[in-house]
C-alpha cells in the first residue's frame, strides 16, 4: 500500500493510455491488413504505413498527455511560489507582531514596577500620617479628659471614624490595584474550613445566624482570592443588614467546569436600579457617614472573580434580602493575579 501511495498518477495514465491504444491498433490494423492485401508487396507496403501512422499518432497523443502534465507541474509551481510567499508574509507579520508583543510586555513590566513603587508609597508614606493623625487624638483626648464636652468627645470620636475610613479606602485601593498583577498558589481547599476561618474572623454578632449549606467540598484553587470574595461578601451582608437578628445562608453548587457560590441574606434588599453601580469602585447606597463603607469590597470582588474567567449577579429587591451569585472556575491551575 505505500508504494501505490508514491506512484505519479499522471505519468500512468500517460503510459496506460499509449499501451491500450498500442494494444489495439496492432490487434485491428493487423487483421485488416489481412483482410484487404493478398499481395505480399501490398501487405508488406500497408504493414510500413500502418507502423509510421502508429508513430505519427502515438507521438501527438504523448505530446498532448506529457503537455497537459507540464501545464499541472507548472501551475504547481506557481500555486507553491504563491504559497511560499504568503508564508514569508504571514512569518514577517508574526514576526512584527512578536516583536510588538514583546515591547508591550516590557511596558507592562515598567507599569507594574511604577504600580508597585506606588504600592509601597501608599502603605508607608500615606498611612504614616493616618496613624500619628490616630494616636494624636487619643492624647488629645487624654489631655481633655476632666475638661471637654460631650461635643469634643463625639467630633474626636468622629475624626477616628474618618481616619480608619481612610485606612480602609487606602487597603481597598491596594488591593484593587494588586489583582491581576500578583501570584498566588494554586492548593487544596476545604470550604467548609475555610468558612469557618473567615466567621471566626468577621466575628458577627450574636444575633445573626449564618447557615452553611451541607456536603462543602475541597477544591483546587487559590483559596486566598477565594477567601476575599466570600469574606466580602458576608461581611456586607452582616453590616447592611437592617434589623439585630438576621439570617445569612451559604451554598455552592457544582455545574460541570465551575462551581456557584451563593451568599443569600434577610435584609433590606437592593433596588434593581442600583445592582449594576454597586459593583463600580467607590460607589455606596448609604451616606458615608451612617456606615464605615468604602466603595471598594463589591468592586474587588468583582475584579477577582472575572479573573477567574467567573461572573458575578445579585439577586434582589427592596424589603426582600438580597443573594450574590458568582461562579468560580475548577482546578485552575495557574492564576495570574
Amino acid at each position: 500500500m505505500t508504494y501505490f501511495r508514491h506512484i505519479n498518477w499522471n505519468v500512468f495514465n500517460i503510459v496506460a493510455t499509449y499501451i491500450s491504444l498500442s494494444f489495439v491498433w496492432i490487434l485491428a490494423s493487423d487483421e485488416f491488413v489481412r483482410m484487404v492485401a493478398s499481395d505480399p508487396e501490398v501487405f508488406r507496403n500497408l504493414s510500413v504505413a500502418k507502423g509510421w501512422f502508429f508513430v505519427i499518432v502515438t507521438a501527438s497523443l504523448l505530446y498532448v498527455q506529457i503537455s497537459r502534465y507540464t501545464v499541472l507541474i507548472e501551475n504547481k509551481e506557481s500555486m507553491l511560489r504563491k504559497r511560499n510567499e504568503e508564508l514569508i508574509e504571514l512569518s514577517n507579520e508574526l514576526s512584527r507582531q512578536l516583536k510588538a508583543v514583546q515591547q508591550h510586555e516590557n511596558q507592562l513590566k515598567l507599569r507594574n514596577q511604577e504600580l508597585d513603587q506606588f504600592a509601597y508609597i501608599v502603605s508607608h508614606d500615606l498611612k504614616a500620617p493616618l496613624r500619628a493623625i490616630t494616636n494624636l487624638s487619643s492624647w488629645i483626648e487624654e489631655d481633655l479628659q476632666d475638661t471637654h464636652s460631650e461635643e469634643i468627645r463625639n467630633n474626636l470620636s468622629l475624626l477616628r471614624k474618618r481616619v480608619y475610613r481612610m485606612d480602609n479606602l487606602i487597603q481597598g485601593i491596594l488591593e484593587y490595584s494588586r489583582v491581576g498583577r500578583t501570584t498566588s498558589p494554586v492548593q487544596q481547599c476545604n470550604i467548609a474550613s475555610l468558612l469557618d476561618d473567615i466567621i471566626d474572623d468577621l466575628h458577627p454578632p450574636a444575633g445573626f445566624q449564618i447557615e452553611i449549606g451541607a456536603d462543602m467540598p475541597t477544591i483546587k484553587t487559590n483559596s486566598l482570592r477565594l477567601r476575599q470574595v466570600l469574606a466580602n461578601l458576608i461581611d456586607n451582608a452582616i453590616k447592611h443588614h437592617d434589623k439585630q437578628n438576621g439570617t445569612i445562608r451559604i451554598a455552592i453548587h457544582d455545574m460541570g467546569d465551575f462551581y456557584e457560590f451563593s451568599v443569600e441574606d434577610d435584609g433590606p434588599g437592593i433596588a434593581s436600579a442600583y445592582h449594576e453601580k454597586i459593583f463600580e469602585i467607590f460607589q455606596v447606597l448609604k451616606p458615608r457617614d451612617t456606615t464605615e463603607n468604602t466603595g471598594v469590597g463589591l468592586a474587588l470582588v468583582k475584579k477577582i472573580v472575572e479573573s477567574q474567567a467567573g461572573k458575578i449577579q445579585v439577586d434582589s429587591a427592596d424589603g426582600q434580602g438580597t443573594t450574590f451569585r458568582f461562579t468560580w472556575l475548577k482546578q485552575k491551575e495557574i492564576t495570574s493575579w
